[in-house]
Protein backbone atom coordinates (compact mmCIF):
# COMPACT_ATOMS: atom_id res chain seq x y z
CA UNK A 1 0.00 0.00 0.00
CA UNK A 2 2.74 2.60 0.90
CA UNK A 3 4.41 2.08 -2.45
CA UNK A 4 1.22 2.51 -4.24
CA UNK A 5 1.13 6.00 -2.27
CA UNK A 6 4.53 7.17 -3.12
CA UNK A 7 3.85 6.47 -6.72
CA UNK A 8 0.48 8.08 -6.73
CA UNK A 9 2.63 10.78 -5.41
CA UNK A 10 4.86 10.84 -7.74
CA UNK A 11 2.26 10.80 -10.42
CA UNK A 12 0.43 13.80 -9.15
CA UNK A 13 4.13 15.75 -8.18
CA UNK A 14 4.75 15.36 -12.42
CA UNK A 15 1.21 16.22 -12.95
CA UNK A 16 1.18 19.51 -11.32
CA UNK A 17 4.80 20.44 -12.39
CA UNK A 18 3.81 19.57 -15.90
CA UNK A 19 0.92 22.01 -15.58
CA UNK A 20 2.81 24.78 -14.31
CA UNK A 21 5.22 24.42 -17.05
CA UNK A 22 2.41 25.40 -19.40
CA UNK A 23 1.10 27.77 -17.35
CA UNK A 24 4.03 29.38 -17.58
CA UNK A 25 4.91 28.78 -20.95
CA UNK A 26 1.03 30.05 -22.08
CA UNK A 27 0.13 33.04 -23.31
CA UNK A 28 -0.52 34.40 -20.63
CA UNK A 29 2.53 35.62 -20.04
CA UNK A 30 3.52 37.20 -23.11
CA UNK A 31 4.97 40.47 -22.57
CA UNK A 32 2.09 42.78 -23.27
CA UNK A 33 4.14 46.21 -22.37
CA UNK A 34 7.38 47.37 -22.06
CA UNK A 35 8.04 50.40 -19.80
CA UNK A 36 10.98 52.49 -19.49
CA UNK A 37 11.55 54.71 -16.62
CA UNK A 38 14.41 57.72 -15.69
CA UNK A 39 15.12 58.34 -19.39
CA UNK A 40 16.37 61.65 -20.13
CA UNK A 41 18.34 61.68 -23.18
CA UNK A 42 16.74 58.69 -24.90
CA UNK A 43 13.54 57.90 -25.54
CA UNK A 44 11.42 55.15 -24.19
CA UNK A 45 11.46 53.77 -28.10
CA UNK A 46 14.82 53.90 -28.28
CA UNK A 47 15.92 52.13 -24.99
CA UNK A 48 13.33 49.24 -25.94
CA UNK A 49 15.07 49.33 -29.51
CA UNK A 50 18.88 49.10 -28.19
CA UNK A 51 17.70 46.54 -25.46
CA UNK A 52 16.04 44.26 -28.36
CA UNK A 53 12.72 44.30 -26.01
CA UNK A 54 10.30 42.88 -27.91
CA UNK A 55 6.25 42.48 -26.83
CA UNK A 56 4.92 38.99 -27.44
CA UNK A 57 8.10 37.26 -26.35
CA UNK A 58 7.40 35.34 -22.86
CA UNK A 59 7.85 36.78 -19.84
CA UNK A 60 10.58 33.80 -18.59
CA UNK A 61 12.19 33.11 -21.49
CA UNK A 62 13.28 36.84 -22.15
CA UNK A 63 16.82 37.19 -21.48
CA UNK A 64 17.28 40.30 -19.25
CA UNK A 65 20.91 40.14 -18.96
CA UNK A 66 21.07 40.07 -22.95
CA UNK A 67 19.02 43.38 -22.79
CA UNK A 68 20.84 44.80 -19.66
CA UNK A 69 24.29 43.93 -21.82
CA UNK A 70 23.28 45.47 -25.09
CA UNK A 71 22.16 48.48 -23.24
CA UNK A 72 25.35 48.99 -21.08
CA UNK A 73 27.21 48.62 -24.32
CA UNK A 74 26.27 52.44 -25.34
CA UNK A 75 28.28 55.10 -23.70
CA UNK A 76 25.45 57.07 -22.42
CA UNK A 77 24.05 54.46 -20.54
CA UNK A 78 25.64 54.35 -16.77
CA UNK A 79 23.63 51.34 -15.16
CA UNK A 80 20.37 49.80 -15.92
CA UNK A 81 18.14 47.75 -13.64
CA UNK A 82 15.33 45.60 -15.72
CA UNK A 83 12.27 43.82 -13.96
CA UNK A 84 9.79 41.38 -15.02
CA UNK A 85 6.12 42.75 -13.52
CA UNK A 86 4.35 39.52 -13.78
CA UNK A 87 1.97 38.80 -15.72
CA UNK A 88 3.28 40.43 -18.64
CA UNK A 89 5.55 43.52 -18.36
CA UNK A 90 9.07 44.40 -18.25
CA UNK A 91 10.32 47.02 -16.97
CA UNK A 92 14.01 49.21 -17.64
CA UNK A 93 14.94 51.29 -15.39
CA UNK A 94 18.11 53.22 -16.97
CA UNK A 95 20.46 56.25 -15.22
CA UNK A 96 21.94 58.10 -18.15
CA UNK A 97 25.32 59.77 -18.35
CA UNK A 98 25.14 63.62 -18.83
CA UNK A 99 27.70 65.16 -21.62
CA UNK A 100 29.92 67.45 -19.23
CA UNK A 101 32.71 68.51 -21.27
CA UNK A 102 34.59 68.52 -24.52
CA UNK A 103 38.32 68.21 -25.81
CA UNK A 104 39.47 69.57 -28.72
CA UNK A 105 40.69 66.60 -31.23
CA UNK A 106 41.93 67.70 -34.62
CA UNK A 107 38.69 69.35 -36.09
CA UNK A 108 36.54 66.91 -33.90
CA UNK A 109 35.34 67.35 -30.09
CA UNK A 110 35.36 64.68 -28.07
CA UNK A 111 32.35 64.82 -25.36
CA UNK A 112 32.98 63.64 -22.10
CA UNK A 113 30.92 62.89 -18.60
CA UNK A 114 32.16 64.07 -15.46
CA UNK A 115 33.84 61.15 -14.93
CA UNK A 116 36.23 61.23 -17.99
CA UNK A 117 33.83 58.56 -19.81
CA UNK A 118 34.05 59.52 -23.52
CA UNK A 119 30.91 60.05 -24.71
CA UNK A 120 31.03 60.73 -28.58
CA UNK A 121 33.06 62.38 -31.32
CA UNK A 122 31.07 65.37 -32.69
CA UNK A 123 32.34 67.25 -35.69
CA UNK A 124 30.38 70.63 -34.26
CA UNK A 125 31.40 73.02 -31.07
CA UNK A 126 28.70 72.24 -28.43
CA UNK A 127 27.96 74.23 -25.64
CA UNK A 128 29.84 72.61 -23.25
CA UNK A 129 32.94 73.53 -21.40
CA UNK A 130 35.77 73.46 -23.43
CA UNK A 131 39.49 71.44 -21.97
CA UNK A 132 42.17 72.30 -23.93
CA UNK A 133 46.11 71.57 -23.91
CA UNK A 134 46.17 68.12 -23.44
CA UNK A 135 47.91 65.44 -25.58
CA UNK A 136 45.05 62.37 -26.13
CA UNK A 137 46.33 58.83 -26.00
CA UNK A 138 43.29 57.04 -26.02
CA UNK A 139 39.34 58.41 -27.03
CA UNK A 140 37.37 55.66 -27.63
CA UNK A 141 33.90 56.09 -26.76
CA UNK A 142 32.41 53.74 -24.04
CA UNK A 143 35.97 54.08 -22.22
CA UNK A 144 37.64 56.67 -19.77
CA UNK A 145 39.56 59.32 -21.52
CA UNK A 146 43.27 58.86 -21.51
CA UNK A 147 45.23 62.01 -21.59
CA UNK A 148 49.38 62.26 -20.51
CA UNK A 149 48.58 64.25 -17.48
CA UNK A 150 45.75 61.82 -16.32
CA UNK A 151 45.80 63.67 -12.88
CA UNK A 152 45.31 66.92 -14.55
CA UNK A 153 42.12 65.70 -16.39
CA UNK A 154 40.50 64.50 -12.93
CA UNK A 155 41.60 67.41 -10.49
CA UNK A 156 40.23 69.28 -13.71
CA UNK A 157 36.83 67.65 -13.67
CA UNK A 158 36.51 67.60 -9.83
CA UNK A 159 37.15 71.32 -9.93
CA UNK A 160 34.03 71.39 -12.60
CA UNK A 161 31.80 69.70 -10.44
CA UNK A 162 32.53 72.43 -7.93
CA UNK A 163 32.39 75.38 -9.77
CA UNK A 164 29.09 74.10 -11.19
CA UNK A 165 27.41 73.67 -8.13
CA UNK A 166 28.30 77.08 -7.29
CA UNK A 167 26.51 78.18 -10.62
CA UNK A 168 29.22 79.10 -11.86
CA UNK A 169 30.41 78.23 -15.36
CA UNK A 170 33.79 78.34 -17.46
CA UNK A 171 33.72 78.71 -21.14
CA UNK A 172 37.25 77.12 -21.66
CA UNK A 173 40.17 75.44 -19.42
CA UNK A 174 43.57 76.02 -20.72
CA UNK A 175 45.27 73.16 -18.82
CA UNK A 176 49.13 72.77 -19.08
CA UNK A 177 52.01 71.44 -17.15
CA UNK A 178 52.74 74.27 -14.94
CA UNK A 179 49.43 76.27 -14.60
CA UNK A 180 45.83 76.19 -15.65
CA UNK A 181 43.83 79.23 -17.04
CA UNK A 182 40.19 78.97 -16.61
CA UNK A 183 38.39 81.44 -18.82
CA UNK A 184 34.26 82.30 -17.58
Amino acid sequence: RKKKRYILKFFILVAVATGMYFFLNSSFFDIQKVTVENNNLYTAEQIISIASAKTGENLFEASLSKMKDKLLADPYIKNVKLKRKIPAEVVIIVEERIEYAAVPYGNSFIIIDNKGMVLRKSAEEPALTLLVGMTIKNMKPGTPLEVEANTGLTDTLKLLQEVKRHELYFKKIDISKVFVKAYI
